[in-house]
């Protein structure tokens, strides 16, 4: 029987060269061989810091057997020239918190012989966007202000990428996001573009909501790369480890023999959404609404007693900019004390949009005596599938109070604050501050 041992894990600090020009920029990288969190940096003090920390992660799947990486990368310059020691990280894996190496760095007058390998001199290797690229698409390319518009952006790759870091996030300027949540570890897919057998995996999903109409764009994101590309040879290899019969890496880009890491940059296309105003004409209670709802408003007594609750509740549930929807803005008669809305959310986001429900439950406290009749509740939005606005009303609730428990009348509401109250559980209850007669 043959065991597998998992090598412990290692924290490794790194700088792309030990001696750096004064006016030069380095790289200072940290990896770990496995999976990490909560990584705490060094003490950079020494430094100008031009950028990160990028986390950036690698797995690879060779014959059957997972390996993960993470790697925390800073883009730096010296200050002053000299002799700097940069100090130590630490991370959090195995449920323990190691500790990475440190290193010393020469800085001296000027700029080194190795310029190309810091900032923009990136070494493409011949590497193009036959081989990489990244493409960003949208589930449709005009949508009302308010609706949702879906954005996913995919890596597309011929060759072994080591490890990748999203150097600019898109800017999304004129939206609401919400992003879809992924995988952990990323999931590849085969592709065949301009007759190019791809390997594919989705890096991000957001779903957007415009706040304005017009035409906005999708910025496109930045990536940077570490490519492993072989030096031509007479026999074939698989650059994933795990598809050697895949006829399409059959290639002279791939080959057994030498490899090299090659770095690089490169970034989506730029996106363009038109987006429509609404119709004109909008309900006076319309406040921004968007998509395709069920409605409902009740109370959950027709009778009480003076300084005992009474809850409203309007549940909203469908699809559209549900996370968008605040409270509605209600009216109540004086003798009614009224809080501030609590609010429940149970809300799935997906490529088809957002979905669930939204309740919206106000706590109401007569405090006198008689009957009260509250005010329709009434909610607009504009319907996706009509393409027109909806409104839907509710009530109006009457509320039969009767005399309130205890020796005295009932307690005004100029006499107590909100904070006379007490939450137990969910229920919330009064608190008496007449004398009381025990038996």
């Amino acid at each position: 029987m043959v065991f597998a041992v998992q090598a412990q894990p290692v924290l490794t600090a790194s700088v792309n060269k030990s001696t750096v020009g004064l006016n030069e920029q380095f790289k200072l990288t940290y990896s770990l061989n496995g999976n990490g969190r909560n990584f705490q940096g060094p003490d950079l003090k020494d430094f100008n810091v031009l950028g990160g920390p990028n986390q950036s992660s690698n797995i690879q799947m060779v014959n059957g057997s997972f390996s993960q990486s993470l790697s925390f990368t800073y883009f730096l310059q010296p200050k002053a020239e000299g002799t700097f020691k940069v100090g130590f990280a630490s991370i959090e894996a195995d449920g323990k918190r190691i500790q990475s190496n440190g290193l010393i760095l020469t800085v001296v007058k000027g700029n080194t012989s190795n310029q190309n390998q810091s900032g923009s001199g990136q070494d493409q290797g011949g590497l193009s966007e036959k081989n990489i690229f990244l493409k960003a698409e949208v589930n449709k390319s005009g949508v009302y202000q308010g609706e949702s518009v879906t954005v996913v952006f995919k890596l597309y790759t011929n060759v072994n990428i080591m490890n990748y870091t999203i150097s600019k996030s898109p800017a999304l300027n004129g939206f609401w996001s919400q992003d879809i949540e992924l995988p952990e570890q990323l999931q590849l897919s085969n592709a065949t573009v301009d007759g190019i057998n791809y390997k594919v995996g989705v890096l991000k999903k957001v779903v957007l909501f415009p706040q304005q109409s017009g035409t906005l764009y999708i910025d496109p994101m930045e990536l940077e790369c570490i490519a492993r590309i072989q030096v031509k040879g007479k026999n074939r290899m698989d650059p994933f480890g795990v598809f050697q019969n895949d006829p399409f890496f059959n290639d002279p880009f791939f080959g057994f023999g030498s490899a090299r890491d090659v770095k690089y940059a490169f970034k989506s296309n730029k996106l363009a959404i038109n987006v429509k105003a609404l119709p004109e004409g909008a309900p006076e209670s319309f406040n921004g609404s968007v998509g395709q709802f069920n409605v409902d408003a009740s109370i959950d007594k027709n009778a009480t007693n003076a300084n005992e609750p009474v809850s409203l509740k309007i549940k909203i549930n469908g699809t559209g900019n549900l996370k968008l929807i605040e409270p509605p803005s209600l009216e109540f008669p004086g003798d009614i004390e009224s809080y501030d809305a609590k609010v429940n959310e149970s809300l799935k986001t997906s490529e088809s949009g957002v979905s669930g429900s939204k309740t919206f439950e106000y706590l109401l406290i007569p405090r006198h005596e008689g009957t009260y009749e509250l005010q329709p509740v009434t909610f607009s939005y504009f319907d996706l599938g009509k393409k027109q606005y909806v409104t839907k009303s509710f009530g109006p609730f009457k509320i039969k109070v009767g005399k309130g428990s205890g020796s005295g009348e009932a307690v005004t509401s100029s006499s107590v604050s909100k904070s006379d109250f007490q939450l137990l559980g969910k229920d919330i209850r009064y608190i008496k501050i007449n004398e009381q007669e025990f038996s």
